[in-house]
């Protein structure tokens, strides 16, 4: 009951994580800094309703995600979830959407995310010190946290990222990328790079790397990752920033690959390798499409994984 139908399949979407333990009959454990990945899969949450857009912090202690259930009653929550204790916290929102797209921060003592407010989607940022949730600013959506808290990367129009003072609500232009649209951004843990996703406009999707000192509206100094005219999506740093991991369709199911990069020039050092896929076709990690979502912490992945299961019932009437 907690989640649709369509025709004859039950979608429920979940979030899943690598388990720390690794394999439990003596496989790897997950080890992101070093491209090493468990095939050992733990769901994020016990409960039966959907979730969305997933973030986890570096430490890979807490994790951000939008759940959404119920047939009749309809029911959207941000929550952020403790993953040492298994405690959530509900974020009180203005509006009941799919649409929030939580951001934790590195830290995971903040959580940026978008509140409908007079008709128009604008940034907040709630504070677990604080236990509470502020405007940042008249529009927008929170990518990512520099480092304090102090400063956000924030996306506003299609082809701009800014760096946004979420004191003053002050912002300055990081990189343009016109003619092609952003699809995904975040920053290196030492906030000197940010690698983004984009979409061109013949169809093709790419993944980049810029510093941050020179990137502004030229594009200088910008680093070629990877190309494809199929599904390419979701950069997102290792702590160590060694690596760079990204959702590709390139093997045709969406997988998880992950790129070795140069430690100082950010340059790729070989070529991408896929780390997982998903051995059980009902699991997809592009559902709805576009939709494909990661987030990387030190000792764990998390996926957005849609599981498609289907089955036909029969109902016997009673004898009067």
């Amino acid at each position: 009951p907690t989640a649709p139908i369509v025709g004859d399949f039950t979608i429920s979407t979940f979030g899943f994580s690598k388990s720390p333990e690794g394999n439990r009959s003596g496989g790897p454990i997950t080890r992101p800094d070093e491209g090493i990945i468990s095939s050992d899969l733990s769901k994020l949450t016990p409960d039966l309703k959907q979730k969305l857009s997933t973030s986890i912090s570096r430490d890979g202690t807490k994790a951000a995600f939008t759940a959404f259930g119920g047939a009749l009653a309809q029911r959207f929550e941000l929550r952020i979830r403790d993953l040492t204790t298994g405690q959530e916290t509900t974020v009180p929102t203005q509006t009941m959407s799919l649409s929030f797209s939580p951001q934790i921060s590195p830290d995971g003592m903040a959580v940026g995310f978008r509140d409908r407010v007079a008709g128009k989607w604008r940034p907040f940022v709630y504070s677990l010190n604080e236990a509470s949730s502020r405007e940042v600013g008249e529009s927008g959506r929170i990518l990512d946290f520099f480092s304090g808290n102090e400063f956000a990367l924030i996306i506003d129009k299609p082809d701009e990222l800014e760096k946004m003072n979420l004191r003053t609500g002050d912002r300055t232009p990081v990189l343009t990328t016109n003619p092609d649209t952003i699809t995904g951004a975040g920053l290196s843990p030492d906030n000197e790079w940010i690698a983004y996703s984009t979409g061109e406009p013949d169809g093709q999707a790419a993944i980049w790397i810029a510093p941050l000192a020179t990137a502004s509206t030229s594009g200088e100094g910008k680093i070629f990752i990877t190309r494809d005219d199929r599904y390419l999506s979701s950069p997102k740093w290792s702590p160590n920033g060694r690596y760079l991991y990204f959702l590709s369709e390139k093997s045709g199911a969406c997988s998880l690959y992950a790129q070795n990069l140069d430690p100082k020039t950010k340059e790729p050092a070989g070529e991408a390798r896929m780390i997982y896929f998903s051995p059980d076709s009902s699991f997809h990690l592009n559902f709805p499409k576009g939709h494909g979502e990661i987030g990387v912490a030190e000792d764990k992945i998390i996926f957005k994984v849609s599981k498609m299961d289907g089955n036909i019932f029969v109902a016997t009437p009673k004898k009067r």
